[in-house]
């Protein structure tokens, strides 16, 4: 039972049950619309059904009867068929056919501060956020822009550091 039969206790009508009316009904131009394409659809079905039996009378023009009988030898060729143990042998069945998963970047070292940071894009399945690392154990002339998305193992310390930041840059326009 469909959810509109549960709400309006009969199943919803398509342009197929329209257009299988003996009268017009409701609305004439609806009708007249179904019937059209009903029509189009039992012509286009009519064309495929020719097509099939055209393209069956040609194919079976090439076949012939064959009976085996029980007593009878008959050789099938299995060369092609790869053995199931043989992926020893065969390298490319270990190879995936699939994308390669997402690497994602990490950092061996560690955050000391986030000095800036910059918004690409205005909309926000375009947004890029890239922010101005210092790095402990470094120079603040050494620091470098990194994408926020690949600072992942940082969360901690992006939050609090971030914070800091819109701090900084509050009191700075103020």
């Amino acid at each position: 039972m469909s959810p509109f039969e549960l709400v309006y206790g009969q199943q919803p009508m398509v342009p197929h049950d329209v257009a299988l009316q003996q009268i017009g009904g409701k609305c004439p131009a609806a009708y007249r619309f179904a019937r059209a394409r009903q029509e189009l659809l039992d012509e286009a079905n009519d064309s495929l059904m020719k097509a099939q039996a055209r393209m069956k009378k040609y194919a079976d023009a090439h076949r012939r009867d064959v009976e085996f009988q029980i007593e009878s030898a008959s050789y099938v060729s299995c060369e092609f068929l790869k053995k199931f143990n043989q992926d020893l042998i065969d390298e490319s069945r270990k190879q995936t056919k699939r994308a390669p998963p997402v690497v994602r970047k990490e950092f061996e070292r560690e955050i000391q501060q986030i000095l800036d940071h910059k918004t690409q894009g205005q909309r926000k399945k375009n947004r890029r956020t890239e922010l101005l690392i210092h790095w402990k154990n470094s120079d603040v002339a050494d620091a470098t822009w990194e994408k926020a998305v690949n600072l992942w193992q940082f969360e901690d310390e992006l939050a609090s550091n971030w914070e800091n930041l819109k701090r900084v840059n509050s009191s700075m326009r103020a």
